[in-house]
């Protein structure tokens, strides 16, 4: 059986077009999963400070053709993403009740109703 690490946070819309799209992956092989949640922001801090200032000051081509490469993969996976109004979000207690949820052996279910709430409905979640 194959073993794969699967890094996420819930407030990234990349990592949740792969966690869906990995979803179908793991059904239909044998795959044994070991997933790490993350803070991409705490990322971003180690390997890449100027994305804050880019966020600031956006280039509008670039602005425009990363939302358009977004919906292309969404539409790829056949997902509605609907652009919330608060991002970044600061994920950090989201990405605890993941921790939480995993505890519980409900991190894929929990995860999974997170990226929906924040990237299907375009609504923030508190915890």
């Amino acid at each position: 059986m194959s073993k794969i690490e699967f890094f996420f946070d819930c407030s990234s819309p990349w990592t949740y077009l792969a966690f869906h799209g990995f979803q179908e992956i793991i059904k239909n092989n044998k795959i044994q999963v070991e997933w790490k949640p993350i803070l991409v922001g705490g990322v971003f801090n180690s390997v890449n400070q100027d994305i804050y200032e880019t966020r600031k000051n956006p280039n509008p081509l670039k602005f425009k053709y990363s939302r358009k490469d977004l919906k292309d993969w969404s539409a790829l996976y056949n997902i509605t993403i609907n652009w919330p109004d608060l991002f970044p979000l600061n994920a950090v207690n989201v990405m605890r009740g993941v921790i939480v949820a995993d505890k519980y052996n409900k991190l894929v279910p929990f995860s999974y109703s997170c990226f929906e709430l924040y990237w299907s409905k375009g609504r923030i979640f508190l915890i």
